[in-house]
């Protein structure tokens, strides 16, 4: 029954929403948040009587000014409804995009969650160079990896290597 009376009701919401729309120009970040708090009232609805209540009322109205609690955590979100077509768009400097490569770099290896991997590169970065300048000769001489590094390695596909037909 419950299901019935939502699938009817939504409906009949789709509607009056077209209607809102041809008849008035709402933004549609208004359009989410009065639909945000039309799902708060459906969802603390106890029983079928309650429903057909919020069911038949009009859509919550929202004060961009006035938010209810329900909605300051968009209050970013919908402060920008406020803004006007003919204002100038003023980038965010703290976002990394608007950044320089060192900033961000460093925004970001402070965050809590990349800090590691930052620690992880170096700390390899570190064992690695040391180790491998540690090296003796003879190893270098017989290591492959060096051999790749200093260019030495003959691997069969250079240019001079012998074609044999």
């Amino acid at each position: 029954m419950i299901s019935t009376l939502l699938k009817s009701s939504a409906t009949k919401r789709i509607g009056q929403a077209c209607k809102l729309s041809s008849a008035s120009i709402e933004s549609p970040r208004i359009t989410v948040a009065r639909n945000i708090l039309l799902l708060k009232n459906i969802s603390e609805a106890a029983d079928e009587e309650s429903l057909k209540k919020v069911l038949a009322a009009p859509l919550p109205t929202v004060d961009i000014s006035n938010l209810p609690d329900d909605l300051k955590a968009f209050q970013t979100y919908l402060d920008l409804t406020k803004m006007s077509d003919s204002e100038k768009f003023i980038p965010d400097p703290t976002a990394w995009q608007n950044m320089n490569f060192l900033d961000m770099a460093v925004t970001e290896v402070q965050r809590e969650e990349t800090w590691p991997f930052f620690v992880g590169f170096l700390s390899v970065f570190l064992i690695m160079g040391f180790a491998l300048t540690k090296l003796p000769e003879e190893g270098k001489k017989t290591s492959k990896y060096m051999q790749l590094l200093e260019g030495k390695h003959d691997d069969g596909h250079s240019a001079d290597a012998g074609h044999h037909h």
